[in-house]
């Protein structure tokens, strides 16, 4: 039999083996990558136009650095782009360079995005050309990365000149400049040292502080201030018995540490020390979250409560001036429904105000309310007022005047608002003010002197 040569040991021809086919991988692979640098240097081009539309008077290059001129991006790597601002020109101020540094990053911003959802291009704060030329001149790292990857998508006349004498050689950095840099080094690491501290007992301020005033904010006082924030805490909080005197004093704690730490008091802190900050930080927010929740539950049930008071009392008062009031408290809707919405006597969407407050209500005695917005409770107010226009002026045309009106909305044989809801518990006691149930007088009476003052 002759000898087959197309076929290799594993029994594949040349072009199934592995080989070929790590080839088409690595070409595809390739094509993708080209793809991706062709869109990142696409993008550099549109923010190139753009930015010399805008600011062309006062650029003199547009240079893109990174991995992506190195070759050695990812797919979500971006494009590092810095911008060369002649300031020789007259204008060329702080305030001009912060305006063309903000339009900057906005038309970096409009030039595509990556697959994550990352901007694909990153613009630096514009450099100005002096700034540059002593940086090189200084033998700076920065500015020498700078000049040995950088691709030019712009350049009157500037970077291209300086690129060149740097691949010559002829702006080697000094052993100078070297001895000098290396002598900042203890210097920077101080400082960084004492900005982790800056920063960590800033931050946890700003949490504490910014937590506990929308608390208080939320709560219907004006902003305080952070020095006088311990002490309307006790005032408007702890005495209420809604906060604990501990998380008060937490604020104070870390209120002193901030402010030694911006006065130099303090340069250095144990990393324990400094999760148990964090620790503590995470914890008061927490606490002053679940604190806004249950004063927005509150102050829900005392509008619901309200509007539930003030549609029972008018509309008792209404069937009442009419001789229409039934016995029994359970029927009060349909007599409601019956007498003056059918009779029209007043306008028929207070059927639909009525079910509303009465959905409400039920919620409220439930401890259900958390899914009803103020919004809805803000709208059935509104109808709830309307309806009690209405009937003050149907009662008017009744012939009655004002003050037999107000005596009608306290009629002694009438049932009490909560009566004709037929769940509810005859043996409690509830708070007027947030629609609490208590089992005895004496729990309401404490509740009220604690919680309502």
């Amino acid at each position: 039999m002759p000898e087959r040569n197309d076929i290799d040991s594993n029994g594949l021809k040349p072009d199934e083996t592995f080989v070929g086919k790590a080839k088409d991988f690595r070409s595809t692979k390739r094509k993708i990558k080209d793809f991706q640098k062709k869109r990142r240097m696409d993008a550099a081009e549109k923010f190139k136009k753009e930015a010399l539309e805008k600011h062309g008077k006062y650029i003199n290059a547009i240079i893109g650095t990174g991995s992506v001129t190195r070759d050695e991006f990812s797919s979500e790597s971006d494009l590092d782009i810095t911008v060369f601002v002649d300031d020789t020109k007259e204008g060329v101020d702080r305030k001009k360079r912060k305006e063309i540094e903000k339009d900057l990053k906005e038309i970096a911003d409009d030039c595509g995005k990556t697959k994550s959802g990352s901007h694909i291009l990153h613009v630096q704060p514009p450099w100005t050309i002096t700034e540059y030329w002593d940086m090189m001149r200084r033998g700076s790292p920065v500015a020498h990365s700078w000049t040995q990857d950088a691709t030019a998508f712009y350049d009157e006349g500037f970077f291209g000149p300086i690129q060149r004498l740097y691949k010559m050689g002829k702006l080697p950095a000094t052993r100078k400049s070297a001895e000098k840099r290396m002598s900042k080094v203890p210097k920077r690491l101080n400082r960084a040292e004492r900005m982790k501290v800056l920063i960590v007992a800033k931050d946890i301020y700003n949490a504490m502080t910014n937590s506990l005033q929308a608390v208080i904010v939320y709560m219907g006082e004006e902003v305080p201030a952070p020095k006088q924030l311990a002490k309307i805490a006790r005032e408007e909080l702890v005495s209420r018995d809604l906060l604990a005197e501990e998380y008060v004093k937490q604020y104070e704690e870390v209120y002193s540490l901030y402010k030694d730490v911006e006065h130099n008091n303090i340069d250095t802190m144990k990393g324990e020390k400094v999760d148990e900050y964090i620790d503590m930080g995470k914890k008061f927010v927490n606490e002053m979250q679940k604190l806004m929740k249950k004063i927005e539950i509150s102050r829900k049930a005392r509008k619901i409560q309200s509007n539930y008071e003030s549609m029972i009392k008018t509309s008792v008062a209404a069937l009442k001036a009419l001789d229409k009031l039934p016995e029994d408290p359970k029927d009060l809707p349909d007599a409601f429904n019956k007498h003056l919405i059918e009779e029209e006597l007043i306008d028929p969407r207070y059927k639909k105000t009525l079910g509303k407050v009465l959905e409400m209500k039920k919620k409220l005695n439930d401890k259900d309310v958390e899914d009803i917005t103020e919004h809805q409770i803000n709208v059935a107010k509104d109808f709830v007022k309307g309806f009690m226009r209405d009937i003050h002026g149907l009662l008017k045309e009744r012939d009655l005047k004002p003050e037999d009106i107000k005596e009608s909305m306290k009629p002694k044989n009438a049932p009490k608002p909560d009566e004709i809801d037929p769940e509810k518990n005859k043996d409690s006691f509830k708070c007027d003010e947030c629609g609490k149930d208590f089992k005895s007088e004496k729990g309401l009476k404490i509740h009220k002197s604690r919680v309502h003052g």
